[in-house]
């Protein structure tokens, strides 16, 4: 696969794989601002800044998993046909980063995560490179 990056404030969809959802007839569709390469030095200087304070491993690993939620967050520019069930036996359609992050699970969570940080996965989820979906395929 070729090397690709992101201009700075684009929004890429991208269809997890998880659950099988790239095989549904309505997929989820996450809409992602990539980490370009000075987002992850950001990123990775801003975790060393507030870590060099920490007084324990548990405090490092708090400091650490709210900086990532927060990444995360920010990174998340809408969800598309994601639900989840209520305590009542509803469902709730989830269409931010943050109410993805507190719904969803680690799984699905940690590959949206990665495609963020990663230009290879990110496009290997992107809805026109999907068999079937992509500009003159059989359907």
């Amino acid at each position: 696969m070729a090397l690709m990056s992101f201009k700075r404030g684009i929004v890429v969809d991208y269809v997890p794989s998880y659950g099988g959802n790239r095989q549904h007839k309505e997929k989820t569709v996450i809409g992602i601002r990539p980490m370009n390469n000075d987002g992850a030095i950001d990123f990775m200087s801003d975790l060393d800044k507030k870590l060099v304070d920490c007084g324990d491993e548990k405090e490092k690993a708090h400091v650490s998993k709210e900086i990532a939620k927060q990444t995360f967050i920010e990174h998340v520019a809408y969800v598309k046909n994601y639900q989840v069930a209520d305590e009542k036996g509803g469902v709730i359609e989830v269409t931010t980063g943050e109410a993805l992050y507190s719904d969803a699970s680690k799984a699905l969570i940690n590959e949206i995560s990665f495609a963020i940080e990663n230009s290879s996965r990110l496009s290997e989820g992107q809805i026109k490179n999907f068999s079937g979906d992509s500009a003159g395929s059989e359907k």
